[in-house]
């Protein structure tokens, strides 16, 4: 088949060789039974079926069985059979069936249809399916090579992908279909693209045949079908073709419809730049940014912020001394109580030596005392960096002489640790110490850093962002008309204090006048202790990461109902869908606003605000809504113009809340703190993310090796730098994968190195990362496999060392053989199914990928088969055979 220069119309093929994808509900038929069904119906011999069939360890609904179902539609059919049939039975005896056939779908889905199942995927022009049709006007005769590169180039673009399946339809039925994954490299031309489009036409045709159409389905590379309910941001099926001389048409069913305009709006540009400039123009300079391409504008006025956070919170202490700063368990500080205590602290670091801009850092548990030491630092002038104190001294030490704090309060076990070269005080000492009389200082600036929160970086060192107090009181003072904030309210202080998220939760309590409720760490890892502190304190404002919060959505389900709470703020990663769907199934919006909210640190904890329904929770978790008042988003291209509207792009912030640099690193400062065209600062997020067809943003991961576990932001770089710092260590490579029926997110390690010793490695990375950057495995390889591109190639790495066969944990004593044998296998079958992994005797809970999540997982699993498991315990003793003894005394 040759590519014509100039040709004229012919009807795409509809007739194409596709994959269907169908749900049966327990009890689902036999993969055999199935096999002889789609024999019959279409008429083949049964050896002519391919089967696969697999049992897996997680629910239906879980994400990894949506990712099972993608892969599976993408898989080709063998050479030597017509048909493929997949069969995936998950834990709850749901079942997925996947059948890629060259011809007969449209039977076998009546077939499925006709005992129960229930469709996934759709054929692309089943009937019933509108397409969304625009015309392309070329104002030239159009180059089917030039404007079929365009078309790939453009929808390549539009999938943030390089490497994309195309099917090329030919005006003669006999060839009905031709399948070929062309890469389009940044770094070459629009020449290799015509190349690969060419070569895979001419060897499978006898010459003649005129290429009349190009379509993309999806992204799963499964010919003619696409997934209309799933949550993918690109489902769709998408064709082009000529329809006159100089005019082009799409037709788009699915959910990329909403862009149909943008979609033939960039698409004739870029065939225009390829006309003009012929086919060496290199990709990497073809700009996608059209006359509707804009920045969006700002949602409201500038928030505006005067003064500084200390004295806010002092002006509410004037005003209503007696009410309730802070609670922490039965003791209640009062706001006088606070400020005071404030004060004296204040002239205790003054005499330290503490001065106007000074940074303090601080290691110590939340309470009232840690936030009246933040509240005294900023009555020095200085600023606060908060580290947690179960981070390793190496990273304390380190944070200390990259902040160049010449004072540091801490808890009092962490005193001897701490380097000669800063001036270390125990938080008990200045609360208890009598206050000397100096003056603090006045005329202070609201511009003034008022913390430095440190968080993972590439080089393999954190890197401490610093936020102003007018960063900080306009998010407050925006979020209160936003959020109806008011003095009445008791909002839960769930994070860590060197998570940002923590700075939303105790400023925003105190600058209101509401009342900060501490969760101690342990509580918070206990949804039912942590649901019991909701309801005893009367908490109205909850913020939560959303996998914290699918925790407490599921002990909720049977408990009371917490009939106080009226808003809860979900941020720091992804929206779960379920969870938001099942919280909103008994919290209503009228009873309860669910609040999504996207943020970074260096834009002072939100960006954005999204109210979440029903419908946002199904169909559209990834929308993250409306820029909060002062803050503004655009999304730029990498031409560094605006993306156009569904095309996806580098998120970038500008407004109130954008950082005043990272410490000691202005280089780093002035590559992520840009001028952009239109004379703003704007902020390089790093993160992906396209505008939506109602102007408002949605967030769809990272560009680069940054990954969010537990609302943490972890750079995966900078664990491979430290590993690689490890004697013997040749290379390296750092993925986050999901493993276990949850979904679990753990970090995964592999290293290059003959001699390398994992279990060495292992304690060398504890001493220098916190622990929600240590990799749940090392696995030993002899080189780590790249891409074409040269990245990682994450799916020829082999699965992580994590064990090899069920545990046993030895001989018991007679009379408790049966008891411990029976705990065994109900704790190996609850550990397999939260982890994904079956556990040896030694296995760590913690080394084996679990974390805080996961071991709410494992406690609530145990609980189904009679098992109680405390928490405490599992942190007391979280290696499998030490945790056999423990539940069997």
């Amino acid at each position: 088949m040759t590519m014509t220069q100039d040709t004229a119309l012919a009807p795409v093929v509809t007739a194409l060789p596709a994959a269907v994808a169908v749900r049966f509900d327990a009890p689902a038929p036999s993969a055999g039974d199935l096999a002889e069904l789609v024999a019959t119906a279409l008429g083949l011999d049964p050896a002519a079926i391919g089967i696969w069939s697999r049992s897996v360890p997680f629910a239906a609904s879980s994400a990894a069985a949506a990712r099972i179902v993608r892969q599976q539609l993408g898989h080709s059919l063998d050479a030597d059979s017509r048909v493929r049939l997949t069969c995936t039975r998950y834990s709850d005896g749901v079942a997925d069936v996947v059948l890629s056939a060259a011809a007969g779908l449209g039977t076998m889905v009546a077939e499925f249809d006709r005992l129960g199942a229930r469709p996934l995927t759709r054929l692309s022009e089943s009937p019933g399916e509108p397409a969304g049709i625009s015309d392309i006007e070329l104002a030239e005769r159009l180059r089917n090579d030039e404007f079929t590169a365009a078309v790939v180039i453009t929808l390549a673009r539009f999938l943030d992908t390089a490497a994309l399946s195309v099917d090329l339809v030919a005006a003669d039925s006999a060839l009905q279909l031709l399948s070929v994954k062309c890469e389009v490299d940044s770094r070459g031309s629009v020449k290799s693209v015509v190349s690969q489009l060419n070569s895979v036409a001419a060897a499978a045709s006898d010459g003649d045949r005129e290429l009349r159409a190009v379509r993309v389905v999806d992204y799963t590379g499964a010919p003619g079908t696409f997934l209309p309910e799933s949550n993918s941001a690109y489902d769709f099926d998408i064709a082009i073709r000529p329809v006159t001389p100089a005019t082009a048409r799409i037709e788009v069913r699915g959910r990329a419809g909403d862009y149909l305009d943008q979609l033939a709006e960039v698409t004739g540009l870029v065939y225009r730049q390829i006309r003009d400039a012929g086919l060496e123009l290199a990709i990497r300079d073809i700009t996608y940014s059209t006359d509707s391409a804009t920045i969006p504008l700002e949602a409201g006025q500038h928030a505006t912020a005067s003064g500084r956070i200390e004295q806010r919170v002092a002006a509410h202490a004037a005003a209503h001394p007696e009410s309730i700063a802070v609670l922490h368990g039965s003791a209640a500080t009062t706001f006088r109580a606070l400020d005071e205590l404030s004060d004296r602290i204040a002239a205790g670091l003054l005499t330290l030596g503490v001065r106007p801009g000074d940074f303090v850092v601080t290691a110590a548990q939340k309470s009232a005392g840690l936030f009246a030491l933040m509240l005294g630092i900023w009555k020095c002038g200085g600023a606060y960096v908060p580290v947690d104190i179960e981070f390793p001294i190496d990273r304390l030490t380190y944070i200390i002489e990259d902040s160049r704090a010449r004072v540091a309060v801490v808890d009092a076990k962490l005193l001897d640790s701490l380097p000669d070269s800063v001036h270390a005080v125990a938080l008990s000492v200045l609360i208890d110490a009598e206050a000397p009389a100096v003056a603090l200082p006045r005329d202070l600036s609201g511009q003034a850093p008022a913390y430095a929160i440190y968080t993972s970086g590439t080089t393999g060192r954190p890197k401490g962002t610093v936020i102003a107090h007018s960063s900080v009181l306009a998010l407050i003072d925006a979020l209160a008309v936003e959020c109806a904030l008011t003095e009445n309210d008791v909002w839960s202080v769930f994070h860590s204090p060197a998570f940002d998220f923590s700075v939303w939760e105790i400023w925003g309590a105190l600058i209101t006048g509401g009342t900060a409720a501490v969760v101690a760490k342990d509580t918070a890892r206990d949804p039912a202790r942590f649901h019991a502190l909701l309801r005893s304190a009367g908490v109205t404002v909850l913020s939560q990461t959303p996998s914290a919060f699918t925790h407490l959505v599921d002990y909720d389900a049977s408990a009371p109902l917490l009939n106080e709470l009226r808003l809860v703020i979900l941020g720091g990663e992804a929206l779960q869908a379920a969870g938001a769907s099942a919280w909103l199934d008994r919290y209503p919006e009228r009873r309860c606003r669910l609040v999504n909210m996207y943020g970074i640190t260096e834009t002072t904890v939100h960006v954005t605000v999204q109210m979440v329904s029903k419908h946002i929770a199904l169909h559209a978790p990834r929308a993250v809504g409306r820029a909060i008042p002062g803050w503004h988003y655009a999304v730029m291209g990498p031409d560094l113009r605006p993306a156009p509207p569904g095309f996806p792009g580098e998120i970038h912030v500008a407004g109130a809340g954008l950082a005043l640099y990272y410490s000691d690193k202005p280089a780093l400062t002035a590559t992520k703190f840009v001028a952009g065209s239109d004379g703003r600062r704007w902020y390089r997020s790093g993160d992906l993310g396209r505008i939506r067809a109602d102007g408002t943003l949605e967030h769809l991961g990272r560009i680069d090796h940054q990954v969010k576990i537990n609302g943490y932001r972890i750079e995966l770089d900078e664990i491979r730098n430290s590993i690689m710092r490890y004697p013997g260590i040749r290379d390296a490579a750092v993925v986050c994968a999901a493993s276990g029926r949850f979904g679990t997110l753990r970090l995964v390690a592999y290293v290059v190195g003959a001699e390398a010793n994992t279990a060495e490695l292992r304690a060398a990375i504890s001493r220098v990362l916190p622990s929600y950057m240590h990799p749940a495995s090392y696995t030993v390889v002899e080189s780590i496999p790249l891409t074409t591109n040269g990245k990682v190639d994450v799916a020829r790495l082999p699965d992580p060392h994590l064990g090899e066969s069920p545990a046993d944990p030895g001989p018991a004593d007679e009379p408790e053989a049966a008891e411990v044998s029976a705990t065994q296998s109900i704790l190996a079958a609850a550990w397999s199914e939260v982890l994904g992994n079956d556990p040896q005797p030694e296995d760590n809970f913690f080394l084996s990928g679990g974390n805080s999540l996961a071991a709410i997982h494992l406690s609530n699993e145990l609980t189904k088969n009679a098992v109680t498991m405390p928490l405490t315990t599992l942190y007391k003793s979280p290696v499998f055979k030490d945790l056999v003894a423990a539940l069997s005394d």
